[in-house]
């Protein structure tokens, strides 16, 4: 998409997080600036919580920085920061997933979610995804046949 693009991102509770050491935050080399400690490994007056929300930020601005000085230009790149919503059940989820993989299809980019090069439609159909779960997926939608039936029949452009 030209102007804007999808995440669906898992964040995990607090608890499943480690610590960061606030005697790291300001290494240059990001193995030790980003090293998650468990609890019991670094005292409780040297922890910090991880934000994920600003972690996402983090990585967005240093992605504008990148592309600012990869192009010699200036300003920002995003138009606007990034929206989130919580999903909070998997009837949700599943929505949201057939929701992004056909937003090529409603903007007239794709004529289907499989021929839209930048989704990860394809990647958890074969099984082949780096960032996604790909078995987890295709069990919430029950089969790899539903998966493909839901995409086909849910969101189809107008």
């Amino acid at each position: 998409m030209k102007n804007h693009y999808h995440f669906c991102v898992r964040v995990k509770s607090e608890n499943e997080f480690g610590k960061f050491d606030k005697r790291n935050r300001w290494k240059i080399e990001p193995e030790l600036k980003w090293q998650i400690y468990t609890e019991e490994e670094i005292s409780e007056d040297k922890q910090i919580i991880p934000r994920p929300h600003r972690m996402l930020g983090f990585r967005f601005d240093a992605y504008a920085k990148y592309y600012n000085k990869k192009y010699d230009r200036t300003g920002v790149v995003f138009e606007r920061g990034f929206e989130k919503k919580l999903v909070e059940n998997e009837a949700y989820l599943i929505e949201l997933i057939t929701y992004i993989h056909n937003n090529p299809v409603k903007h007239k980019k794709s004529g289907n979610a499989g021929l839209y090069q930048w989704s990860s439609y394809n990647e958890i159909l074969q099984n082949h995804s780096v960032l996604c779960n790909s078995e987890k997926i295709i069990q919430m939608f029950g089969s790899v046949e539903n998966y493909v039936f839901i995409h086909q029949s849910k969101h189809s452009p107008e």
